[in-house]
């Protein structure tokens, strides 16, 4: 063969090979592989994402976006009517309830408000009552209803820890609200809010009335407006339950008209706990503002929580009482619908607004719920959530032993929120990511598009490809890439998602890795309170005593009585009084006391939380209890924390303690990761050409 020809041959493959796209995207990521090069800093800052959901209900991991929209996928009607309706085997009267699926046995159990029967009406409290049904799938309840023996007036959050919690006499929760006077509007027996457990959902055991467990929040305005819309859930990733509220006061807000309002409206509060006994000062969660239009409430905080990753996610009950239904009766008013509203922190909820509905009443006239659709309970049943809803046919207050009824819609497992593209073609980029995974899941319907995902460096250039997905609609699409996504581990990446007539859910990062025994709840010590505490209920030590006085709190304080030394260099751990306290949200803390010092001989302590250097904590002289801040700050995390107070000076008195939220703790900066330099892809081919070329032309010139 002469040269001539040999050179042709070689050009005409290496051509061959160039016009080739597998070619150039090996190619690609062989180049992407040179990140030490490429990179002008020795270190990344990224989001570790763990293996786990990732839904794009908001715009967490999204950095940027192109030609794709945001839609809230509504759930829809597929029954002609409710699961529990308004007649004598159920008499459905709240559109409060819960439903949970029993882990042993399967069934579904429903806690909700009914109506009293004839024969109750004799009973001494008001409101309906708590009522229990069973069913075998979650469709059709057997009937008729049992009434519990729990004096309730409404409410019926039931939250189930499973049967291994403990102890098991507390398995189930349920947080309630109670108005012994019949005649409801008494100002001394206005709704208390009160806790009760059981071991089986069935005998209940009242706890106490949470406004005792508000010691000195006696006079906090949300005191005066608890009302009876009670929610309560548990927040696996921080260990701990949050309670919301109605919360009805005069408001001034600005609408979305530019209309001035003062009204007295539901608000939302909210509170937090770790025992579900002990609770956090609450707080306004929930308020109109200049987005919501007319007069916007909210019948309660966020229902039905779920847990999805990172995300809590519950549903919203929106309230418009300024809104009457097409068709309705002339004396009903008002209508109801559901929009989402999540946290990534638990403590900072977010919601959507009149514009994204999550679920509307039946805008059939005179459907039974044709005024009203709130979603109250959310229950994951495989591949799908069946979300129980209250529906009202035509209005907030009329007719409400007939017109309130109990539905049922369900809706395929984490598409609460689609991003979709139309024909077209969008693309999402998230942040910097490091994937602590082995694979990618989509949950994205492709049936007529398609949907492709490409991992970029933090050059943006390609590191791998993922194949297209195109003709499916899969809740759990599985997706091969090349490399695999395990060999990116310690890369900072970002995902790179392009789509066309299709939507996107959420995405999964999955693991091969053998997951670890989950931690159990945390039992805690029974001698631990709230975040104030009398002085004689902490554990005394050495000469600290308590002593009677009706001037202090609890009536009583603690106190070393002159004549037993002073301690004035340095704290004696044999004379302390010891505080076990219950923190229910990390942040940054001070101590508060209520102290009474009768002369400059004995106006000081010392005071110390956990392990921190103890401090001197000077009082002032006064002839009564005064409130006094001890000097620190302190960042807490949620837990058991321990406050000491020691003696300095004896005859200084302590009648009360409390930690006291001044701020949030240091924002974590996000993961920083040395950037991982892999060796390059070689393409031993792409290496050899020039060498041909450059072989021939020595040779020919």
């Amino acid at each position: 063969m002469s040269r001539q020809r040999s050179f042709f041959l070689f050009a005409l493959a290496g051509l061959l090979l160039a016009l080739s796209p597998s070619f150039w995207r090996q190619s690609e990521i062989a180049l992407a592989g040179d990140y030490g090069a490429r990179s002008s800093d020795s270190a990344v800052k990224a989001l570790t994402l763990a293996p786990g959901p990732y839904l794009f209900v908001d715009d967490y991991l999204i950095e940027s976006a192109e030609a794709v929209t945001r839609r809230v996928n509504q759930p829809q009607r597929h029954l002609s009517g409710p699961v529990v309706n308004s007649g004598p085997d159920y008499q459905a009267g709240q559109p409060f309830l819960s439903v949970v699926r029993d882990p042993e046995s399967g069934r579904f159990r429903m806690w909700y408000n009914a109506w009293r029967r004839p024969e109750e009406e004799a009973e001494t409290y008001y409101g309906p009552g708590l009522a229990y049904l069973e069913s075998d799938d979650g469709v059709n309840w057997e009937a008729p209803y049992r009434r519990l023996d729990l004096p309730l007036t409404v409410s019926a959050g039931v939250l189930d820890s499973g049967p291994n919690f403990t102890p098991l006499a507390e398995r189930f929760k349920l947080a309630y609200a109670y108005v012994q006077t019949p005649g409801y509007r008494d100002p001394e027996d206005w709704f208390k809010t009160r806790i009760a457990f059981s071991a089986d959902g069935i005998t209940w055991r009242q706890y106490e009335a949470i406004d005792t467990l508000f010691p000195g929040y006696g006079n906090n305005v949300h005191y005066e407006n608890w009302g009876d819309i009670i929610h309560s859930f548990y927040d696996p990733i921080r260990g701990r339950y949050g309670l919301t509220f109605r919360y009805v006061s005069p408001y001034a807000w600005t609408n979305l008209e530019g209309e001035s309002k003062y009204e007295i409206i539901r608000r939302v509060g909210f509170t937090t706990s770790l025992d579900y006994k002990h609770w956090a000062e609450p707080r306004v969660l929930f308020a109109p503002d200049e987005n919501d239009p007319g007069v916007t409430q909210f019948y309660g905080g966020p229902a039905g929580v779920q847990r999805r990753g990172d995300l809590l996610i519950g549903m919203l009950k929106v309230l418009r009482d300024d809104v009457t239904v097409s068709g309705a009766p002339e004396e009903a008013f008002g209508m109801g619908y559901t929009v989402l509203t999540w946290s990534r922190d638990g403590e900072n909820w977010v919601r959507d607004r009149h514009t994204d509905p999550f679920f509307e009443p039946d805008p059939a006239i005179g459907a039974w719920d044709h005024a009203f659709a709130w979603i109250d309970s959310v229950v994951d049943v495989g591949d799908e959530l069946y979300l129980y809803y209250g529906g009202y046919r035509w209005g907030h207050k009329y007719k409400p032993r007939e017109d309130r009824q109990i539905g049922l819609v369900k809706l395929p497992k984490d598409r609460f929120v689609a991003r979709e593209a139309g024909s077209e073609p969008g693309r999402i980029m998230t942040p910097l990511l490091f994937l602590d995974g082995d694979a990618l899941r989509l949950n994205v319907d492709a049936s007529q598009g398609w949907v492709e995902v490409r991992i970029l460096d933090e050059n943006n250039i390609l590191a791998a490809a993922c194949e297209r997905i195109s003709g499916v609609d899969a809740l759990a699409q599985s997706l091969n890439c090349e490399p695999a996504v395990s060999t990116l581990s310690g890369l900072p990446v970002r995902l790179e998602f392009r789509l066309q007539n299709a939507s996107l859910f959420a995405f999964y990062l999955e693991s091969d890795a053998v997951a670890p025994t989950p931690t159990p709840p945390p039992t805690w010590d029974p001698n631990c309170a709230g975040l104030r505490q009398e002085g004689e209920a902490g554990a005394l030590y050495g000469a600290f005593q308590a002593r009677p006085d009706a001037a202090a709190s609890g009536g009583a304080y603690v106190v070393v009585p002159k004549g037993n030394g002073n301690r004035p260099d340095e704290p004696d751990e044999t004379q302390k009084v010891t505080f076990c306290i219950l923190v229910s949200e990390q942040g940054r803390y001070r101590v508060r006391g209520w102290t009474l010092a009768s002369d400059g001989g004995s106006n000081s302590f010392y005071i110390q939380v956990n392990d921190s250097k103890p401090r001197i904590w000077g009082v002032p002289i006064s002839e009564g209890y005064v409130r006094v801040d001890a000097p620190g700050e302190y960042v807490l995390d949620l837990g058991v924390h321990t406050v000491s107070v020691y003696l300095r000076e004896a005859g200084a008195r302590l009648d009360a303690l409390e930690l006291v939220k001044v701020g949030e703790s240091p924002t974590p900066t996000p993961t920083v990761r040395p950037t991982r330099t892999p060796s390059p892809t070689p393409n031993a081919l792409l290496g050899f050409l020039p060498l041909i070329w450059f072989g021939d032309v020595g040779r020919h010139r």
